[in-house]
């Protein structure tokens, strides 16, 4: 071996036996006992304290440091990964705020046993810190760790921070990071990922104002402030306007309160002198224990609330009844501003944000539930964010059939009972696995066993929280309820105030039912990701032949008429015995993930194998159990047509189908022609490649013109989509496309080659974008590229977005086929040669006939002037940079144009052109009225001396009919907002 090498190969060899060891060895658990006495100052918005943690060392190994999460410096500057994730998902609150506003932890000094320690920084950033202990730290031994603190608390953009008279104190004290058999698991704080943490016990001391009442975890060991919270909470039950209440005690006065918990491995407070409080006890079922139940809401909510304490017990008598009996004294629910989802759970409390009384209960019943999945189930909720939020969901799920029984898919979707829908036959639990299916028929589904800071927010949302939930119904449905019941509640008499890890699910499943059948749901579905199909491929004989579409090999839940068949699972094909004129159905009741439902029906008898036909108007979401004929009524107007009253024959987009369409004949009422558009598309989503989906399409459309032919489109061609970071919202695509259109001249249709490439990264500061384009036809051949930079102002100022442009054609023919210049001012309807854009009045000119309104519609394109002019065409090269920046006045911008180009006769000799002037925003890039001021005297001049009549016959708009085809955002739904 090369001598170089030498220490390298060492060095590999001693991290693989070091891997190895790690992962063989046996379960432990660290303890961490912590004693805390914090002060709040409400003026200076932050906290001093002392805390006092006693480390206790389970752990087979002997440690020289252990790893100190620091998590309220996720807050203080735009560097943590905190802030960075923010920015990804598109929020930019904390981005633009100042630094008072933000927060941090300082002031540290910590002793191990009395001896200084030194603390190192972290590669992670600096909310996690090295602890540097003085001794080495042995197995079995226990150490006293110290250390005096102050934070400064930010304004409420996550879980931590204050809100007017209202704090939130999550996450706030120096924590230890867990260290368990997979060795340290340091993290920085993220709003879309949660914690991990060890067990212990808190004894808490809060000093504070007296007139600010406290909702905290554990147990309130201060006797007279207790016997004054159950005195205001009877007070408040009694008042007929809680909104109304005085402030509870004397704001001079300071009052040192006493908290204590164990078991727990974290500890929560709120406070504000603004809170209502609700209380009432709950007996559990089958035994003598009783849970003080406590809500603490703002006084201007109390109608909102007034209920809370109900869905606060029913909870934790629901959960302790499926589960395991809750275990602590005190379950709370709080009112508060969070701005991290609906609700965050810590401990035996948790925080909520809400604004309906369903979504309030939901909520409630949601975060009380994570006190068995992740407050005694303690998994990693940043490595397996499945776990704690899949099964919480579904017995949030569960706990929907058990109290709201019959909600159907349409009143789950809307809120609105008493809908009349097919829609509503189908269970409201369906909901969970249409946004599976929105991911994978996307092509965009990513595994649910990845860490939270890997998914992207879509996946996060529907891969941790929903998908679970079809997974964990099929694999009760498979066990039978009573079975999967007893599971769960042996499950948690085993690992409560534990750790546990996504393997330890498939174990303890498969030990006791004797069987792996379960490990697919756990393993094909949830971590390696794969897709269920099973489809009635036909009948054969006495014999209905089931085929495994897609490879997951799941149970199978077959009905053969109302018998219902469980297969454990197969791939390829099997036979089921099939009496004769009996229908069929594959999971009837919609308990297991399904790709395509669409292929579960057989029914006996002419022209109904698969399922009767229905037409149904304006529907967006397929009713599996029945074939659609989707149609919606529209009307469209241009100048030539007049008004076109139509129908569009659609295929429903949810979900994505392989293959699309939309029809739409339409009634010229001023033409007296037959008018309409056609779309079709079929998508192809290849495995593992760098081409996320390629659509094939083909497009045609016919509509009047202002002479004696019709206008006409065909286009066909193929659009790849390029896979790109799931995190960021980025879009590349390849579009290649054959045209064939109408010469708005000549009438005689002229055939288009175009090659576009595109990306887009739509980041909420500073995002950008750029286009190459080429294109060819009879006698000319061009291209061109568009770069756009938008350098954002502040939160509310989007910014100044800079726009190049530079084309150039690469050929001309002598003989004139058609007039493809390049424009200065952008083109009008009759000069879209390629119809790829939508003109009310595409005929009317403006240069002949600017009093006429929808004249000034134009498409701000190539140069990017406003002001016509039929200066500045080229069929040589144009380049241009548009600078549009916004204003204090939400809908106004400022633009300055400038543009270069030689005259059209070929002559190589450069004309610069600039012009100025005032956008309004009606609609945002939706429609835009541009009002310019000053300009070139050549183009404005010629403007006055040729054209216009007034002012006003400048003005021209942008209306972007394209925008509002909802389609166009279904794989991006974060542009709409």
């Amino acid at each position: 071996m090369n001598k170089a090498l030498k220490p390298i190969f060492l060095t590999a060899v001693l991290i693989f036996i070091l891997n190895l060891v790690a992962k063989t060895q046996p379960d432990f658990q660290q303890e961490v006992n912590h004693t805390i006495e914090v002060k709040l100052d409400v003026n200076t918005k932050a906290l001093t304290g002392q805390i006092e943690t006693e480390y206790i060392n389970n752990s087979p190994n002997s440690l020289d440091y252990i790893y100190y999460h620091l998590w309220p410096n996720a807050y203080k500057n735009n560097e943590t990964e905190f802030a960075k994730q923010q920015l990804a998902y598109g929020k930019t609150d904390f981005y633009f705020a100042s630094d008072e506003q933000k927060g941090y932890i300082d002031s540290l000094n910590f002793t191990v046993n009395g001896i200084p320690a030194e603390i190192k920084n972290s590669p992670e950033g600096i909310d996690v810190i090295l602890l540097i202990l003085p001794e080495t730290f042995l197995p079995g031994d226990t150490i006293k760790i110290k250390t005096p603190f102050y934070v400064k608390l930010p304004e409420v953009f996550s879980r931590m921070g204050y809100d007017e008279n209202t704090f939130c104190i999550t996450q706030w004290y120096p924590k230890p990071a867990v260290y368990d058999k997979n060795g340290w698991h340091p993290m920085n704080y993220l709003d879309m990922g949660e914690f991990y943490s060890e067990f212990g016990s808190f004894d808490v001391q809060i000093t504070l104002p007296d007139d600010y009442i406290v909702a905290a975890t554990g147990n309130l060991k201060s006797k007279k402030e207790l016997q004054r919270m159950e005195d205001y909470a009877e007070i408040c039950r009694k008042s007929k306007y809680p909104d109304n209440l005085p402030p509870y005690g004397d704001a001079k006065k300071e009052k040192t309160i006493r908290y204590v918990e164990k078991n727990v491995h974290d500890f929560a407070w709120f406070t504000s002198k603004d809170f209502a409080i609700g209380r009432e006890n709950v007996k559990l079922e089958g035994n003598d224990k009783t849970v003080f139940c406590w809500t603490f809401y703002n006084k201007k909510h109390s109608g909102l609330w007034k209920d809370a304490i109900n869905y606060v017990k029913q909870s934790v008598s629901f959960f302790s009844s499926e589960i395991g009996d809750y275990p602590y004294a005190n379950c709370t629910a709080v009112d508060g501003p969070l701005n991290a989802g609906g609700g965050m759970e810590y401990p035996t409390i948790t925080v909520v944000s809400a604004s309906s009384a369903s979504s309030l209960e939901n909520v409630i019943m949601h975060e009380t539930g994570h006190n068995w999945f992740y407050g005694m189930l303690a998994s990693n909720e940043r490595a397996d964010p499945w776990i704690d939020e899949g099964f919480t969901s579904f017995y949030e799920s569960k706990y929907n059939d058990r109290y709201h029984p019959g909600t159907g898919l349409l009143e789950q979707l809307t809120y609105i009972k008493g809908t009349n829908s097919t829609l509503q036959e189908i269970p409201g639990r369906y909901i969970r696995e249409l946004s599976w299916l929105y991911l994978v028929k996307e092509n965009q589904a990513q595994s649910s066993a990845l860490r939270s800071e890997e998914m992207s927010a879509g996946n996060y949302v529907i891969m941790a929280y929903n998908k679970p939930v079809s997974v964990l119904y099929a694999v009760e449905k498979y066990l039978g309820e009573d079975t999967f019941r007893s599971i769960m509640k042996d499950f948690f008499q085993t690992y409560k105030f534990r750790h546990i890890y996504s393997q330890t699910f498939a174990e303890f499943f498969k030990s006791k039912t004797d069987n792996s059948v379960t490990d697919k749901y756990f393993n094909e579905l949830l971590i390696d990701n794969k897709i269920p199909d099973y489809k009635i491929a036909g009948r054969r004989g006495d014999s209905i032949l089931i085929k495994n579409n897609r490879g997951a090999a799941i149970p199978l839940f077959l009905y053969i008429g109302d018998s219902l068949v469980i297969d454990d699972g197969f791939t390829g094909r099997k036979e089921f015995l099939l009496p004769a004129k009996t229908d069929v159905t594959i999971d009837r009741d919609f308990y297991s993930p399904d790709y395509n439902r669409n292929n579960n029906y057989y029914r006996p008898g002419f022209l109904t194998q698969n399922s009767p036909v229905k037409i149904k108007i304006g529907n967006l979401i397929d009713n599996p159990e029945i074939r659609e004929f989707p149609l919606i009524p529209v009307i469209a107007f241009n100048t030539s047509d007049g008004w076109m009253p139509g129908i569009m024959f659609y295929s429903t987009p949810f979900p994505k189908k392989k293959f699309e369409y939309q029809i739409v004949p339409m009634y010229g009422t001023r033409s007296g022609d037959i008018a309409g558009l056609t779309n079709m598309s079929f998508y192809i989503h290849p495995p593992k490649s760098a081409v996320r989906e390629y659509e094939l399409f083909a497009k045609a459309a016919v509509f009047g013109t202002d002479s004696t032919y019709s206008r006409i489109k065909i286009a066909y061609g193929v659009k790849m989509k390029l896979r790109t970071n799931p995190v960021e919202r980025q879009e590349s695509t390849i579009t290649l496309r054959q045209v064939t259109a109408t010469n708005a001249y000549s009438g005689k249709l002229m055939n288009f080659q175009c090659v576009e490439s595109s990306y887009a990264d739509f980041r909420k500061i500073n995002p950008w974008s750029f286009k190459i384009n080429a294109e060819a036809g009879k006698g000319f051949v061009k291209a061109w590229a568009e770069i756009k930079q938008t350098i954002t102002y502040s939160e509310k100022l989007k910014g100044l977005t800079i726009r190049l442009f530079a084309g150039k054609f690469l050929y001309n023919a002598p003989v004139y086929y058609g007039n493809y210049n390049f424009r200065l001012s952008g083109n009008l309807g009759s000069q879209d040669y390629l119809y790829d854009n939508l003109f009310a009045g595409r005929y009317e000119n403006i240069g002949k006939h600017p009093e006429l309104f929808w004249s000034h519609q134009f498409l701000r394109n190539d140069g990017g002037f406003t002001l016509w002019t039929p200066h500045g065409q080229s069929d040589n090269w144009l380049a241009a940079i548009n600078f549009d920046s916004s204003t204090p006045l939400p809908f106004l911008d400022a633009y300055i144009n400038l543009g270069a180009c030689p005259s059209v006769n070929g002559s190589t000799f450069a004309y610069y052109y600039y012009e100025a002037g005032l956008k309004i925003k009606i609609w945002d890039d939706f429609l835009c009225v541009y009002f310019p001021i000053k300009g070139s005297e050549t183009i404005w001049e010629t403007s006055n001396n040729f054209y216009t009549d007034n002012y006003f016959q400048k003005i021209r708009f942008t209306l972007s009919l394209d925008k509002i085809n909802l389609l166009n955002y279904r794989e991006k739904p974060y542009l709409l907002f």
